[in-house]
């Protein structure tokens, strides 16, 4: 009887024994797999490092169990740009800038790659939301960033002509009036310098009436408004009916559904002003609170 008892024990022993050292379901597994990411392209400033995202489908479905997912990253030139996986998202790394150049980084998984083509430049002084862009209207504030500085290094920021536009402390730049200026950042890093040229003063104001918002240019040039939105909490299907025209007037009407109104909530337009487009949202007062350049084209 004790035998069989001991015969027993040792059978389960070894089962349980087989159970533990059985591997996870492998990432090998039947179907098809694939690599995507948004962000194949990237530019790196200065020192500034940037972690890139990756998601790893499949059959057409995301995979979330990353505990077994085996991804290698592998840059072509370390001198220009290495990379450090992270320990606990595996579709996940950091790119980290060492020179100027061009480099190839790339991500294997179960035979998959897929690269990313990266190019490392020297810091730079450029809007958060739009490197390149240096032409803006007086009136509206825009942020300036130094790309490939540390965030949390002192920076100083100085106003060729105070003029003609005045920037803070933190490199909030507001135009006073047309004219060309130039802007400088310094720190322990070194200087950046950007060149701005203002076009002649921006002032619209947003007012609620009868269920609409209206938009009004007190400003000595043309404006445009070609494109609107409603306030965040319109996702449900409200948003925009309608944008009309009328005397220099703008009249935008919400849908439907849209709680829009200028007291509670904020709304975004995109117009086109001295030959250029702009996009903007309008704080509860009706004035101009945050403006941007990124869809700024000519």
């Amino acid at each position: 009887m004790k035998s069989k008892i001991r015969s027993i024990v040792v059978t389960m022993m070894t089962l349980a024994l087989i159970i533990t050292m059985m591997p996870k379901e492998s990432i090998k597994a039947s179907g098809k797999y694939s690599l995507e990411s948004f962000n194949t392209k990237v530019v790196l400033y200065g020192k500034e490092e940037q972690t890139i995202y990756s998601t790893l489908y499949h059959n057409g479905k995301k995979v979330d169990d990353e505990d077994n997912i085996k991804i290698k990253w592998k840059s072509s030139d370390s001198n220009i740009v290495k990379v450090k996986a992270d320990e606990w998202t595996p579709t996940s790394a950091d790119f980290i800038p060492v020179k100027e150049g061009k480099a190839t980084i790339t991500e294997s998984c179960n035979g998959l790659k897929l690269r990313y083509q990266v190019v490392v430049k020297k810091s730079v002084l450029g809007f958060w939301n739009n490197i390149e862009a240096s032409v803006i209207p007086a009136g509206p504030k825009i942020q300036l960033k130094s790309y490939g500085w540390d965030d949390s290094v002192k920076i100083t920021y100085k106003s060729s002509n105070p003029k003609i536009a005045k920037v803070k402390k933190y490199g909030s730049v507001q135009g006073i009036k047309a004219g060309n200026v130039t802007i400088t950042a310094k720190c322990k890093y070194g200087t950046l310098k950007k060149k701005l040229r203002f076009l002649p003063k921006l002032d619209l104001r947003l007012t609620t009436k009868k269920g609409a918002c209206y938009i009004k240019n007190n400003s000595k040039k043309k404006v445009t408004v070609i494109g609107a939105e409603g306030s965040w909490s319109d996702g449900d299907g409200g948003g925009i009916e309608s944008i009309k025209m009328k005397k220099g007037k703008v009249t935008i009407k919400p849908g439907k559904k849209s709680n829009l109104h200028v007291k509670s909530e904020c709304t975004g337009v995109v117009v086109k002003y001295c030959g250029y487009k702009y996009s903007m949202w309008f704080s509860e007062s009706g004035k101009i609170s945050d403006f941007y350049i990124g869809n700024a084209w000519k």
